[in-house]
Protein backbone atom coordinates (compact mmCIF):
# COMPACT_ATOMS: atom_id res chain seq x y z
CA UNK A 1 0.00 0.00 0.00
CA UNK A 2 0.74 3.20 -0.71
CA UNK A 3 4.45 4.65 -2.35
CA UNK A 4 8.09 3.88 -0.59
CA UNK A 5 10.56 6.52 -1.28
CA UNK A 6 13.69 4.85 -2.32
CA UNK A 7 17.35 7.66 -3.07
CA UNK A 8 18.13 7.83 -6.61
CA UNK A 9 21.87 6.57 -6.39
CA UNK A 10 24.56 8.04 -8.72
CA UNK A 11 27.73 5.91 -10.14
CA UNK A 12 30.41 6.24 -12.15
CA UNK A 13 31.74 4.89 -15.55
CA UNK A 14 33.64 2.22 -12.93
CA UNK A 15 30.25 1.60 -11.19
CA UNK A 16 31.45 3.30 -7.82
CA UNK A 17 28.27 4.95 -5.92
CA UNK A 18 29.22 9.15 -5.43
CA UNK A 19 26.14 10.47 -4.50
CA UNK A 20 22.11 9.94 -3.72
CA UNK A 21 19.78 11.78 -3.82
CA UNK A 22 16.43 11.46 -1.65
CA UNK A 23 13.64 12.61 0.80
CA UNK A 24 13.94 9.72 2.84
CA UNK A 25 16.78 8.00 3.23
CA UNK A 26 15.98 4.21 3.21
CA UNK A 27 17.18 0.79 1.60
CA UNK A 28 14.83 -2.06 1.16
CA UNK A 29 15.03 -5.57 2.23
CA UNK A 30 13.12 -8.45 1.59
CA UNK A 31 11.70 -10.30 4.49
CA UNK A 32 14.25 -12.80 4.03
CA UNK A 33 17.00 -11.26 4.61
CA UNK A 34 16.27 -9.52 8.15
CA UNK A 35 18.09 -11.59 10.40
CA UNK A 36 15.68 -13.28 12.74
CA UNK A 37 17.19 -12.44 16.13
CA UNK A 38 16.13 -9.11 15.12
CA UNK A 39 11.98 -10.19 14.19
CA UNK A 40 12.60 -11.83 17.66
CA UNK A 41 13.57 -8.63 19.42
CA UNK A 42 10.84 -6.86 17.35
CA UNK A 43 8.23 -8.76 18.01
CA UNK A 44 9.15 -9.65 21.67
CA UNK A 45 9.42 -5.96 22.40
CA UNK A 46 6.42 -4.33 20.04
CA UNK A 47 3.61 -6.62 19.68
CA UNK A 48 4.25 -10.69 21.28
CA UNK A 49 0.56 -11.48 20.24
CA UNK A 50 1.87 -10.49 16.51
CA UNK A 51 1.04 -14.16 14.97
CA UNK A 52 -1.85 -14.50 16.99
CA UNK A 53 -4.37 -11.37 16.48
CA UNK A 54 -5.92 -9.61 13.12
CA UNK A 55 -4.32 -6.32 13.71
CA UNK A 56 -5.55 -4.91 16.82
CA UNK A 57 -4.58 -6.70 20.19
CA UNK A 58 -7.47 -5.49 22.13
CA UNK A 59 -6.14 -7.05 25.62
CA UNK A 60 -3.25 -4.72 24.55
CA UNK A 61 -5.36 -1.73 24.48
CA UNK A 62 -7.49 -2.65 27.92
CA UNK A 63 -4.10 -2.41 29.76
CA UNK A 64 -3.23 0.69 27.57
CA UNK A 65 -6.53 2.67 28.75
CA UNK A 66 -5.77 1.62 32.49
CA UNK A 67 -2.21 2.57 32.63
CA UNK A 68 -2.77 6.44 30.79
CA UNK A 69 -5.87 6.53 33.36
CA UNK A 70 -3.80 5.76 36.34
CA UNK A 71 -1.02 8.36 34.71
CA UNK A 72 -3.31 11.32 34.05
CA UNK A 73 -2.21 11.50 30.46
CA UNK A 74 -1.48 9.55 26.85
CA UNK A 75 1.54 7.35 28.11
CA UNK A 76 0.95 4.37 26.20
CA UNK A 77 -1.15 3.09 22.82
CA UNK A 78 -1.28 -0.29 23.21
CA UNK A 79 -1.00 -0.44 19.76
CA UNK A 80 0.28 -3.59 17.46
CA UNK A 81 2.57 -3.57 14.88
CA UNK A 82 -0.19 -3.75 12.05
CA UNK A 83 -1.73 -0.51 13.23
CA UNK A 84 2.01 0.87 13.91
CA UNK A 85 2.52 0.12 9.86
CA UNK A 86 -1.33 1.40 9.87
CA UNK A 87 -0.25 5.14 11.41
CA UNK A 88 2.92 4.95 8.97
CA UNK A 89 0.89 4.64 5.83
CA UNK A 90 -2.10 6.04 6.28
CA UNK A 91 -2.36 8.92 8.78
CA UNK A 92 -0.98 12.10 10.13
CA UNK A 93 0.74 10.42 13.12
CA UNK A 94 -1.06 12.96 15.56
CA UNK A 95 -2.47 11.20 18.98
CA UNK A 96 -5.97 12.00 18.49
CA UNK A 97 -9.03 9.48 19.03
CA UNK A 98 -10.02 9.77 15.54
CA UNK A 99 -6.82 8.49 14.44
CA UNK A 100 -6.73 6.21 16.42
CA UNK A 101 -9.47 4.69 15.38
CA UNK A 102 -8.76 5.53 11.55
CA UNK A 103 -5.89 3.27 12.69
CA UNK A 104 -8.04 0.71 14.51
CA UNK A 105 -9.98 0.27 10.78
CA UNK A 106 -6.79 0.24 8.59
CA UNK A 107 -4.90 -2.19 10.54
CA UNK A 108 -7.61 -4.90 10.31
CA UNK A 109 -7.68 -4.35 6.43
CA UNK A 110 -4.11 -4.85 6.36
CA UNK A 111 -4.19 -7.87 7.88
CA UNK A 112 -7.07 -9.48 5.86
CA UNK A 113 -4.99 -8.64 2.97
CA UNK A 114 -1.53 -9.14 3.18
CA UNK A 115 0.68 -12.15 5.26
CA UNK A 116 2.49 -11.38 8.30
CA UNK A 117 5.57 -11.95 6.80
CA UNK A 118 4.24 -9.21 4.37
CA UNK A 119 3.35 -7.01 7.09
CA UNK A 120 6.49 -7.59 8.74
CA UNK A 121 8.77 -6.54 5.72
CA UNK A 122 6.78 -3.69 5.31
CA UNK A 123 7.36 -2.45 8.80
CA UNK A 124 10.62 -3.22 8.71
CA UNK A 125 11.23 -0.77 5.53
CA UNK A 126 9.49 1.68 6.31
CA UNK A 127 9.46 2.62 9.92
CA UNK A 128 11.11 5.70 11.09
CA UNK A 129 14.56 5.41 13.06
CA UNK A 130 15.39 9.12 13.47
CA UNK A 131 18.15 11.32 12.24
CA UNK A 132 16.09 11.46 8.65
CA UNK A 133 16.53 7.02 8.63
CA UNK A 134 13.50 5.03 7.28
CA UNK A 135 13.71 1.50 7.74
CA UNK A 136 15.78 -1.28 9.69
CA UNK A 137 18.53 -1.74 6.88
CA UNK A 138 19.66 1.93 6.63
CA UNK A 139 19.89 2.34 10.14
CA UNK A 140 22.01 -0.70 11.04
CA UNK A 141 23.83 1.13 7.85
CA UNK A 142 24.03 4.21 10.07
CA UNK A 143 24.34 3.20 13.41
CA UNK A 144 26.50 0.09 13.51
CA UNK A 145 28.69 0.47 9.49
CA UNK A 146 26.84 -3.02 8.69
CA UNK A 147 23.82 -4.85 6.67
CA UNK A 148 20.98 -5.41 9.13
CA UNK A 149 21.79 -9.19 7.64
CA UNK A 150 25.16 -8.75 10.16
CA UNK A 151 23.64 -7.80 13.24
CA UNK A 152 24.42 -9.68 16.36
CA UNK A 153 21.33 -9.99 19.13
CA UNK A 154 22.58 -7.26 21.08
CA UNK A 155 22.69 -4.78 17.87
CA UNK A 156 19.60 -6.09 16.63
CA UNK A 157 18.15 -4.97 20.46
CA UNK A 158 19.61 -1.86 20.77
CA UNK A 159 17.90 -1.01 17.00
CA UNK A 160 14.47 -2.70 18.17
CA UNK A 161 14.92 -0.27 21.44
CA UNK A 162 14.73 2.97 19.22
CA UNK A 163 11.37 2.65 17.45
CA UNK A 164 9.42 3.82 19.96
CA UNK A 165 10.86 7.04 20.03
CA UNK A 166 13.47 7.87 17.99
CA UNK A 167 14.56 11.56 18.83
CA UNK A 168 14.79 10.35 22.63
CA UNK A 169 16.36 6.84 22.39
CA UNK A 170 19.27 7.76 19.83
CA UNK A 171 22.63 6.85 20.94
CA UNK A 172 23.76 10.78 19.30
CA UNK A 173 21.45 12.28 21.37
CA UNK A 174 21.42 10.17 24.67
CA UNK A 175 23.43 7.53 24.82
CA UNK A 176 22.82 6.01 28.34
CA UNK A 177 19.40 6.06 27.14
CA UNK A 178 19.79 4.22 24.44
CA UNK A 179 21.68 1.42 26.35
CA UNK A 180 18.96 0.78 29.23
CA UNK A 181 16.54 0.38 26.15
CA UNK A 182 18.56 -1.86 24.54
CA UNK A 183 18.99 -4.19 27.83
CA UNK A 184 14.90 -3.84 27.70
CA UNK A 185 14.54 -5.54 24.70
CA UNK A 186 16.88 -7.92 25.34
CA UNK A 187 14.66 -8.46 28.84
CA UNK A 188 12.19 -9.02 26.70
CA UNK A 189 13.91 -11.86 24.62
CA UNK A 190 14.62 -13.42 28.51
CA UNK A 191 10.93 -12.90 29.13
CA UNK A 192 9.08 -14.95 26.08
CA UNK A 193 12.55 -17.47 25.96
CA UNK A 194 14.31 -16.55 23.11
CA UNK A 195 17.28 -15.48 25.15
CA UNK A 196 19.37 -16.53 28.57
CA UNK A 197 19.91 -13.92 31.22
CA UNK A 198 23.41 -15.39 30.97
CA UNK A 199 23.09 -14.47 27.12
CA UNK A 200 22.25 -11.29 27.55
CA UNK A 201 25.37 -10.05 29.50
CA UNK A 202 27.23 -11.11 26.63
CA UNK A 203 25.30 -8.93 23.96
CA UNK A 204 25.02 -5.80 26.05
Amino acid sequence: PGAVAIPSKVFDRNNKLIGAFYTERRSLLNYEDFPKQLIDALIASEDRKFYEHHGVDYGGIFRAIVRNLLRFRFAQGGSTLTQQLAKVLFTNQEKTLDRKLFEFFCARAIESKYSKKEILEMYLNLIYMGHGIYGLETASQYYFNKSARDLTQGEAAALVGIIPNPKAFSPLTDLPRFLERQNAVLMSLVTVQKMTEDKVKNER
